[in-house]
């Protein structure tokens, strides 16, 4: 299953990436071009709930006769310290429409191990980091063939815990290569013009981008959530309840009402155990939760059309956003979503434009 030519539309994992546009993407492509990856993000999604998003691609992705349209890929994203982890993984393994899982915040061997000797039969694509560790036993141990290597410095959401440990995409594929020149590699997080010419002359490569396709028609948020990612507000780093992990999220009325700034410029919540926001309301959370507050409920309701009441991610690409817009006709100050771009006419635009010589290579 080849990565190689296709665009990868990341999956982020709450309530921002559902089957809609997952299945839009995965129907890119006709007999001369490869289509893009599309991605179910399933973070805070129970089984029941994923299986309801992986049919809502699947009326996408085929037509009336049951035929499946374009060249794309479906591939679902699943954080590896879910606690319903292993639920979500077996909901994927039995669909018949899912190409392949994306494992996310974690090395599961286990999973890797079943997956090489037959038992789960799905591509398994590790997103990794800075663990060189990790990456070796990926590859030489379980014949990993792709992972996704993130810019912490650029990328939106969770990321590493320590800034000291913050390195460019252009740092980590130059190691990684140096150590490995066959593995495929999808790069992402914040990717821009500005940046993918300096990864372009490596072979076996993807692009991941999730924020432009994040402000489409097809994507999850209300509108409130696109009109922060296009606002002159701040982008910031604060500290999650997940594991301590740092994020990148927008400074926006809830990060100024809950949080406040330590010495190394990192926010950090306020009042921690008597925020309303910190009670859990799901069996679906992350493990590891450090009940500061609940990023569940905070991610959610900014989803949901509750923005200046949650939080935003976002990532480096957020500068890039009105160009984009403009580019596409699309008013940068939209009234509804029906103002904002398809996810098609984004995909067009990233992979006929932006990465034609990458592609090309």
């Amino acid at each position: 299953m080849s990565f190689d030519g296709r665009l990868v539309q990341n999956g982020a994992a709450v309530k921002i990436a559902g089957g809609l546009l997952a299945g839009t993407i995965a129907s890119t492509g006709d007999d001369k071009t490869l289509g893009g990856v599309g991605v179910i993000g399933a973070a805070a999604l129970n089984s029941q709930e994923l299986t309801d998003e992986i049919e809502i691609a699947r009326n996408v992705m085929f037509d009336g006769q049951g035929n499946r349209k374009g060249t794309g890929l479906l591939y679902v994203n699943i954080m590896v310290p879910a606690d319903n982890y292993s639920e979500l993984t077996q909901v994927v393994n039995k669909s018949d429409i899912v190409d392949g899982m994306i494992m996310a915040a974690g090395l599961d061997t286990e999973l890797l191990a079943a997956k090489k000797s037959g038992a789960f039969s799905k591509d398994v694509i590790p997103k990794l980091g800075l663990s060189n560790k990790a990456v070796n036993i990926a590859i030489k141990r379980y014949k990993v063939q792709t992972v996704m290597l993130e810019d912490p410095t650029r990328c939106g959401g969770h990321t590493l815990k320590d800034q000291k440990e913050f390195r460019a995409i252009e740092e980590l594929l130059e190691d990684f290569r140096s150590r490995d020149t066959t593995t495929h590699v999808v790069v992402c997080g914040g990717i821009t013009n500005d940046n993918y010419q300096k990864i372009m002359p490596y072979d076996h490569l993807s692009i991941g981008n999730g924020l432009p396709f994040f402000v489409t028609q097809e994507a999850i948020p209300q509108i409130d959530w696109t009109l922060e990612q296009l606002s002159d507000n701040e982008t910031i780093l604060f500290r999650s309840c997940i594991r301590h992990f740092l994020g990148r999220a927008i400074k926006n009325k809830f990060i100024k009402q809950h949080f406040e700034q330590n010495s190394e410029e990192v926010y950090i919540a306020k009042n921690r155990m008597s925020m309303s926001e910190k009670k859990c309301p799901t069996e679906t959370c992350l493990s590891g939760c450090k009940d500061d507050f609940c990023i569940y409920n905070a991610l959610i309701n900014s989803s949901n059309g509750q923005a200046d009441k949650g939080i935003v991610f976002t990532s480096s690409y957020r500068n890039q956003l009105k160009p984009l817009l403009e580019e596409l006709d699309k008013p940068t100050i939209p009234q509804s979503k029906s103002d904002l771009p398809s996810a098609l006419e984004v995909y067009e635009l990233l992979r006929g434009e932006h990465y034609r010589e990458l592609y090309e290579h």
